[in-house]
């Protein structure tokens, strides 16, 4: 099994000329020749984007991306914008912030947009690491979350729920992901290879805490 952030010349070149039987696990694009099993990271940002705009009737959201040549930042940034089109909000430059899925960028983006004169309601950042910053930028400030600022995050890692308050975010279903993996490249053995490559999504859950 090999987790991909996305399929670069060089990787399509190896995974080609490899004798070996493998399974990607990736953020689910360009991955139509391969078995590949991935997290529905657009599904998971659309229905947190719809939740924010219709549940919490929030107009002014900020989404930090991860980087450019992440595939689970792409869905997750497409489902960010969709939604949003959707709900009839324009999306401008100031809506989106390029992350790098690390806290320390999450906390120095989030300074920055905290220091604009037409705050935002709420930040959906693209992982929970970018969350955690928010928080540091938050009480940096001075600022209580989610009164003077909502947060939310994608991922649900295991220090999201201790939190003060409890991160809101998205749930992925990490052993799933690996459980399905093992059993497409078991059976890939034992087939001796043969068969079409398998797709899979694992589908992800809204984890509702006190940050939104």
């Amino acid at each position: 099994m090999n987790v991909i952030p996305t399929l670069t010349k060089e990787i399509k070149y190896i995974l080609k000329n490899t004798k070996l039987p493998f399974v990607l696990i990736s953020g689910g694009l360009h991955s139509y020749s391969y078995d590949t099993v991935s997290i529905n990271n657009y599904q998971g940002a659309y229905d947190m984007t719809n939740f924010i705009i219709k549940k919490k009737g929030f107009s002014k959201i900020v989404h930090i991306t991860g980087p450019k040549d992440n595939d689970d930042a792409k869905l997750r940034l497409k489902g960010f914008i969709d939604t949003c089109k959707e709900n009839q909000l324009k999306i401008n430059n100031s809506f989106i912030a390029e992350g790098d899925f690390t806290r320390e960028g999450g906390k120095r983006i989030c300074m920055e947009l905290l220091s604009q004169k037409n705050k935002a309601e709420v930040i959906f950042a693209a992982n929970d690491m970018m969350a955690l910053g928010c928080y540091d930028a938050a009480s940096k400030k001075g600022l209580s979350i989610p009164d003077d600022i909502a947060v939310v995050g994608f991922d649900d890692i295991f220090v999201s729920q201790y939190l003060s308050p409890g991160l809101t975010t998205v749930r992925v279903q990490i052993e799933e992901v690996g459980k399905n993996a093992a059993d497409i490249l078991v059976n890939r053995i034992k087939n001796k290879g043969k068969g079409k490559p398998e797709r899979i999504y694992i589908p992800t859950e809204l984890v509702i805490r006190g940050s939104c």
